[in-house]
């Protein structure tokens, strides 16, 4: 792994981006960082295959890092090398962010402030909408459902400002595309399981970090845009919310990943009842799937 970095400051949080051949993401991204008060960057460069973003990252007004990964490790394990470099560097705050994403002003001061409203909150998300459609929701808070294995986000593609949508409350999943953790909890509970290398890394995270006696907490007052997809090539998959979209080439990668990862999930985290939900739920659920995409052609890609 090779790094570039320039000088550090001082700074509560510190913002860790993926990026995988999506230079044209990463420079919007960094562009609506640097207008919302450029805090600390770390950017993990997942071996791609050209790196364009550099000019924007040497004129970035805050303390930047670039960490350039020697190959592929995967979404949660690239994060995890960021996430270090940031605890290292004495960050009280990690602001997990997809790099296909654009921030307001004020985004991560009310992450921050929901977290300094509450000790034991150990992660704090916002609420999201689609880049191209603002008024469209794409996160809104989530929970787990063991029938699936996986998790489902109420409102979801629904209206951006609906009642439930506008509710400040603890949640069961935060969407890895936009979390901000306390420093103690990451440390307490870890950073994404290295197993995962692509999907439901995120579900696994927030029951671990509840496991350890964290909340999660969603606030909608924190809001973002997120270009669905564009954090992951049309080479590797690409899903929109918890794999609702499947029109990919390569749909056998996103099968294999999204069982193999929920039952990992399972396995380490689902007791008793929900145990009992998963093993007699998933399978009927995946097997519904599979015949949906049969239906549509999509198994032939």
């Amino acid at each position: 792994m090779a790094a570039l970095a320039s000088a550090t400051r001082t700074a509560r949080t510190t913002v860790v981006l993926v990026n995988y051949n999506g230079d044209a993401d990463t420079r919007r991204c960094l562009a609506s960082l640097a207008a919302a008060g450029a805090p600390p960057v770390v950017i993990v460069d997942n071996a791609s295959e050209q790196i364009g973003f550099e000019d924007v990252l040497a004129g970035y007004p805050g303390a930047s890092a670039l960490l350039r990964m020697r190959e592929n490790v995967g979404f949660g394990r690239a994060n995890n090398v960021g996430i270090a470099h940031a605890l290292r560097g004495g960050a009280s705050f990690v602001f997990v962010l997809n790099n296909d994403t654009v921030v307001e002003a004020d985004t991560l001061a009310r992450l921050e402030a929901a977290l300094d409203a509450e000790p034991t909150r150990g992660l704090a998300t916002p609420r999201t909408f689609y880049l191209e459609a603002p008024d469209v929701l794409w996160y809104g808070g989530g929970e787990v459902s063991w029938l699936r294995g996986s998790a489902v986000a109420p409102g979801y593609g629904g209206a951006a400002e609906a009642p439930l949508a506008m509710t400040p409350r603890p949640v069961g999943f935060a969407s890895g595309c936009a979390m901000l953790l306390r420093a103690e909890a990451l440390r307490d509970a870890g950073g994404f399981a290295p197993r995962y290398f692509m999907y439901e890394e995120d579900v696994e995270l927030s029951l671990r970090l509840q496991r350890a006696g964290w909340s999660l907490w969603y606030e909608p007052t924190s809001f973002l845009y997120h270009r669905v997809g564009g954090s992951s090539t049309a080479s590797e998959a690409s899903t929109s919310q918890r794999g609702r979209r499947a029109d990919n080439p390569r749909l056998a990668f996103y099968l294999h990943h999204q069982t193999r990862n929920r039952i990992l999930t399972a396995l380490r985290h689902a007791r008793g009842l929900d145990a009992l939900r998963f093993w007699l739920g998933f399978p009927v659920y995946w097997t519904a799937l599979l015949v949906r995409y049969a239906s549509q052609g999509r198994l032939d890609a």
